[in-house]
């Protein structure tokens, strides 16, 4: 149960981070907040637990995506 807790917490910290640096254009796609989101959960799942490594990695995967 404690690691599903620091996952989302994880999650949060890496989100929280990572929508700023999404450009205007980019945040008012209908898409932008699943797409970042699930970037995010790909690193998770992968094991990853630097929110800032997860953030930054995460951005350059939804603009990829988008």
């Amino acid at each position: 149960m404690a690691g599903i807790a620091r996952n989302i917490e994880i999650f949060n910290q890496a989100f929280r981070l990572a929508w700023p640096y999404l450009t205007d254009e980019e945040t008012k796609r209908p898409n932008a907040s699943r797409l970042l989101s699930e970037a995010i959960q790909r690193r998770l799942k992968l094991g990853m637990t630097d929110p800032v490594q997860i953030a930054a990695e995460a951005v350059v995967d939804a603009r990829r995506r988008a």
